[in-house]
């Protein structure tokens, strides 16, 4: 009796500042991941005043274009994701493509001819900087060679808050099921509901 005592206690405690500890976290991690679903207006870049900039490196010939962008990341010395999206070639058949990471962004134009590109650099505000941390939670995946230290400190952060959560949301429905259901109609209920996405999943992989 007392060492379940103990065990409630410890999972009522956990539950409470675990939840604190990491209530902080999800609540930038969830308008992240909806900026990156839905794409709202209010979380787009504003650009402020660009500043423009020049370098001239020696690129070889890639036949891969995305490799090649980033390649050219890495020379330009900057870190980053390069958006297969934000890529285009304008009416005089230059290229422009664009980098980004938390707090910048940058638009690259490649030279017809020569070795001199053109750089238009720019602040990208708070929320798109809110928005940015989802990709940075992930340790910014091919990032580059001159990813910072801070991105891997933020992905450490991340994973321990993350389980955390975890940790929480179980304890939360353990004390709901414990507390809330006493009769075999609410867990048949429960059972049903809970069944509906996995046989979805399981719909979805067998159609293919």
């Amino acid at each position: 009796m007392v060492e379940k005592r103990k065990r409630n206690d410890f999972l009522e405690k956990f539950h409470v500042y675990g939840g604190l500890a990491s209530v902080g976290i999800l609540i930038i991690f969830s308008f992240s991941a909806y900026v990156h679903q839905h794409h709202p207006k209010f979380a787009e870049p504003r650009e402020g005043k660009p500043t423009y900039w020049e370098q001239s490196i020696d690129m070889p010939e890639m036949e891969d274009h995305h490799a090649f962008k980033l390649a050219v990341r890495d020379s330009l010395g900057l870190f980053g994701h390069a958006p297969w999206w934000e890529d285009y070639t304008d009416s005089l058949g230059v290229m422009h493509f664009m980098i980004t990471r938390p707090g910048k962004q940058y638009w690259v134009t490649v030279p017809e001819t020569g070795n001199t590109y053109m750089i238009k650099e720019h602040g990208s505000g708070l929320l798109n900087i809110a928005n940015q941390l989802h990709p940075l939670s992930a340790g910014m995946q091919n990032a580059g060679e001159h990813t910072p230290a801070y991105t891997k400190v933020w992905r450490f952060v991340m994973v321990p808050m993350g389980l955390v959560l975890i940790m929480v949301v179980l304890i939360s429905l353990h004390f709901w099921l414990k507390r809330s259901i006493r009769k075999k109609r609410g867990w048949i209920t429960i059972g049903v509901l809970a069944s509906a996405p996995i046989l979805l999943f399981i719909m979805i992989w067998l159609v293919g």
